[in-house]
């Protein structure tokens, strides 16, 4: 059930947290939801509503945001995990570094589900985008939530930055990334870690 995946149950606790509103004009909140749909298993729906186009009667139009929380936020918070704890740097480097890149990939994390809520907001007129602007934030939609390619750079780019960039480049840097590389690749091997991906 969606209810027993608690990584999925803190994924819209903070989701509330951050960006939940109940006024006037806007309604929004995320709640469990279970739908399959081919191999991508959504566990999480954002509902947005405007209060402004509720009729007599109390009824209004709503967007309903599917999400599944592991592909858009499990996923790359485990790998940049797993990138920094694996890499063969001294373990109090590798603490700080660990602290800054949990704090960097939840910042993207939180402004993919920005994106996505700022998109799909003008469907039920709670603002208004030029044609310019809804390209752009169609593009950045698909990029950052739809397709799963950028839940792998991100954490790569995280895990490169808070480990070598501001240490600057010595010698042990290609070693490391080396050595790390080969966590990687026997992380993708590892069967569980496959079924994870495919779900999401």
């Amino acid at each position: 059930m969606v209810e027993g995946f608690c990584p999925a149950q803190g994924f819209r606790a903070v989701g509330n947290a951050v960006f939940a509103r109940d006024n006037e004009k806007c309604v929004l909140y995320f709640e469990g939801h279970r739908q399959t749909q081919g191999l991508s298993a959504v566990d999480t729906r954002i509902i947005i509503g405007n209060r402004h186009l509720v009729d007599n009667n109390g009824k209004g139009p709503a967007a309903f945001l599917m999400l599944n929380s592991r592909s858009v936020g499990w996923l790359p918070t485990a790998l940049t995990v797993a990138l920094i704890v694996a890499t063969p740097v001294p373990w109090r480097r590798r603490c700080w570094a660990l602290l800054w890149g949990v704090l960097l990939i939840n910042a993207f994390v939180l402004f993919s589900v920005a994106v996505y809520i700022w998109n799909e907001s003008t469907t039920v007129s709670l603002l208004t985008l030029s044609p310019f602007w809804k390209e752009i934030a169609d593009a950045l939609e698909y990029t950052l939530v739809t397709q799963m390619g950028i839940s792998f750079s991100i954490p790569v780019l995280v895990w490169i930055t808070v480990l070598f960039k501001s240490r600057g480049w010595d010698p042990g840097c290609g070693e490391c990334i080396l050595s790390s590389c080969e966590v990687f690749r026997t992380l993708f091997a590892n069967r569980a870690f496959q079924d994870q991906v495919v779900v999401a």
